[in-house]
């Protein structure tokens, strides 16, 4: 397989996502303001393919998991175990930054989990809509408009405004 960068720009219900892949894996999802593609959908790589028909199936609410596979190499061992715990979170659950800190064995680095999920490459296939912050929803680098729309897709909207979100994931804590 040839070593370039390929990347299509889908059309969501909350703005554009451009999806590159390098290689044989998913480099990035991004929201991006302004793109157009100059590739043809019929001569895209398959995983590209692939993620595009799995996003449109998450935005009609088909999906709740995906199955592609992502360059986690690009972020620093610290930031893959963050996106890497941030995947096992289930669609329709949230878990507290203090929750993943703790999930992968560094109780005291929520911040930097907060930090590693805002440098989260991968926007909604690696969920960090579902991270919030013990006070409230928390952050996100896509706007927060669109993690409250991520949320109410996934049915968590009424816990998000009247602040059940997080003991929701205080029921988590409290299973695990």
């Amino acid at each position: 397989m040839k070593n370039y960068l390929s990347e299509y720009t889908v059309e969501t219900p909350i703005g554009k996502l451009r999806i590159s892949v390098l290689k044989d894996k998913i480099n990035n999802i991004s929201f991006v303001e302004d793109s157009t593609n100059s590739n043809d959908f019929s001569t895209l790589l398959p995983i590209m393919k692939k993620a595009i028909r799995q996003l449109e199936e998450y935005f009609n609410g088909e999906r709740k998991n995906f199955d592609l596979v992502l360059n986690l190499s690009r972020g620093t061992e610290f930031q893959s175990s963050v996106w890497k715990a941030a995947i096992k979170i289930p669609y329709g659950e949230v878990r507290t930054y203090a929750q993943i800190a703790r999930d992968i064995g560094n109780p005291l680095a929520y911040r930097a989990v907060a930090n590693a999920l805002a440098s989260n490459p991968f926007v909604i296939v690696v969920p960090c809509h579902r991270v919030v912050s013990k006070k409230g929803i928390g952050g996100f680098s896509a706007g927060v408009w669109r993690k409250k729309w991520l949320l109410s897709l996934e049915n968590m909207e009424e816990d998000v405004h009247d602040n059940k979100t997080f003991r929701r994931a205080q029921a988590y804590k409290r299973r695990s």
